[in-house]
């Protein structure tokens, strides 16, 4: 293992949970990327199917836009300071292109014939996350526009105003049949202008991408035909299936007898399918997962997201966007050792969470 930390919902430990995660994901550094991390998948058998979900204690699926985290990489540069940008500022699309481009904040919302709406979640590899529905267009059209040669290049690099950059493969363009949206220049969030500090007038959005791939004051986007480095780039970069717990809530010390638990869990390369939960050593008890129907009826506002106008592409559960579990326990007064696990429809583990419950009489 080349790293683990640890991680209470972004925020320091309290003293009746300890909280270890095994982090898969990205194993780059400096501007490009931070942390390095590790995956754990065991090839264990999954548990019997769960039960229903009863009544949800976790946050809503949907994050509210002032709740939504504000993570910068590009603040880790000397001298790094929140950009402030109009809706003037130009988005460049050059390099191994027949004509350079230049679209403001205007020109990107006239597009209605290319636009798209999207729910998806960024995930900070710190462990910060948020769910929101965002509008935006496809690099790929921009692309086309510009006349991209997308035969002869390799990777994209997207720069932000803040000098923050991410490289990407030109094969994230080709979603087809992998349940993924395309990456999209995004200029809405949850029907309005994004909020400056999380990247107005536009940033980068990439379905199965760790957030700090989603280049914010998102300033050029240059084609090349050199390929990604194999040590940075790639499939290091993508959302690996972890699970998040929400509830028991940081602060205090959990009562004996039955506990709710409760979280999400999010794969970039497929959706959710089990999450579990193992309690002192003993056998994996499956989680109760949300349906759709559930998600739907808290949030209506996801009717005409793309994943819900094109089924057949974006069956649920959904790649890139998180599911809510949840599952009851019945905890003896004393110290508890507990394990979540979780799988995509792939059959592929990642992330896991170690943490130790002190459950009081």
């Amino acid at each position: 293992m080349r790293a683990a930390g640890e991680l209470a919902a972004g925020a320091a430990l309290v003293p009746w949970l300890a909280c270890r995660v095994s982090r898969g994901g990205p194993s780059d550094s400096g501007i490009d990327g931070a942390a390095t991390v590790d995956s754990a998948v065991d090839a264990e058998p999954m548990s019997p199917e769960p039960p229903e979900p009863s009544e949800t204690l976790c946050r809503p699926f949907l994050t509210p836009v002032e709740e939504f985290f504000r993570q910068h990489g590009g603040r880790l540069q000397p001298g790094w300071e929140l950009p402030a940008l109009d809706e003037g500022h130009g988005l460049r699309i050059l390099g191994l292109v027949e004509r350079e481009l230049s679209l403001d904040l205007a020109a990107l919302e006239a597009e209605q014939r290319h636009a798209v709406r999207v729910v998806n979640t960024l995930l900070c590899i710190t462990g910060y996350r948020g769910t929101a529905i965002w509008t935006g267009v496809p690099v790929r059209v921009l692309l086309e526009r510009a006349g991209a040669d997308l035969m002869r290049a390799r990777q994209l690099v997207c720069r932000g105003a803040d000098g923050y950059r991410a490289k990407l493969p030109v094969a994230v363009l080709q979603t087809a049949g992998t349940g993924h949206f395309e990456p999209l220049v995004a200029f809405h969030m949850a029907g309005q202008r994004l909020p400056q500090d999380l990247g107005f007038p536009f940033r980068l959005l990439a379905a199965d991408r760790y957030g700090y791939q989603n280049i914010k004051w998102l300033e050029s986007i240059e084609v090349l035909e050199a390929e990604p480095a194999a040590d940075s780039e790639g499939q290091s970069h993508v959302v690996v299936p972890t699970p998040l717990l929400e509830n028991p809530p940081t602060g205090g010390a959990v009562a004996a007898g039955r506990v709710e638990l409760c979280g999400f869990a999010l794969s970039g390369n497929s959706g959710i399918a089990r999450v579990e939960v193992q309690v002192d050593g003993g056998p994996p008890q499956a989680a109760a997962l949300h349906q759709l129907e559930t998600i739907l009826a808290e949030h209506p506002e996801l009717e005409g997201c793309l994943q819900l106008t094109q089924p057949d592409l974006h069956a649920f559960p959904w790649a890139g966007v998180w599911r809510p579990w949840q599952l009851t326990l019945e905890l003896a007064p004393g110290e508890h050792r507990l394990r979540i696990e979780v799988r995509d429809l792939e059959g592929q583990g990642g992330d896991r969470i170690d943490l130790v419950v002190v459950a009081t009489a």
